[in-house]
């Protein structure tokens, strides 16, 4: 049975479909095209054609959690009439930061674009994970990546996210600045 989501805030007869709609319903309206997944080796190569709701993490699995995010992101860019976008960093930023690092997958890079795409997801970018990327600020990654690079309009993040240089920048700091840019922020929790 379809629940409310309490974020997007809809009602399955908005969704124009009944209570108690089969996943397959549900699916068709999340995901009409399952193979229109668009996939970009880095952030400079994204070509913006609507609105976009991000979603963003090193989504080293497509898990449950991962599952979720990308599916509230999918939801809500279709709420907005956008697009929605899946970022994530190659390799793993811990891998760098720590080379001694042993790095359990749940999926690597390639199975992880095909099940995004299963799943429906719009466009998928797959940033390189630089000594130079890594030192950009949190207010130049918002601006100048996820704002003007990706045309960010809301985004989706786990409630343990962390961002910037450091990954000092924790789920407060990130809602104020949203906020100060005008934009939504939806944290998801386990």
């Amino acid at each position: 049975m379809l629940q409310k989501d309490k974020d997007a805030g809809e009602r399955p007869q908005q969704l124009g479909l009944v209570q108690g709609a089969s996943y397959r319903e549900v699916r068709k309206y999340l995901c009409p095209d399952p193979n229109a997944v668009h996939i970009y080796q880095h952030l400079k190569d994204f070509r913006l054609s609507s609105p976009t709701v991000v979603t963003l993490g090193t989504f080293d699995g497509v898990h449950l959690g991962h599952q979720a995010l990308v599916a509230r992101a999918m939801a809500k860019a279709r709420e907005l009439g956008g697009t929605a976008v899946l970022l994530t960093l190659e390799p793993h930023p811990r891998r760098l930061i720590d080379p001694g690092f042993e790095l359990a997958r749940l999926t690597l890079p390639a199975e992880r674009a095909e099940l995004l795409a299963a799943f429906g997801l719009d466009a998928l970018v797959e940033q390189a994970f630089t000594a130079d990327f890594a030192q950009t600020s949190a207010l130049d990654f918002v601006r100048r990546d996820l704002v003007g690079r990706l045309g960010m309009k809301h985004l989706i993040v786990g409630y343990d996210h962390r961002f910037g240089r450091n990954a000092r920048e924790t789920l407060p700091s990130f809602r104020n600045l949203l906020a100060y840019l005008i934009l939504g922020l939806i944290a998801s929790m386990p």
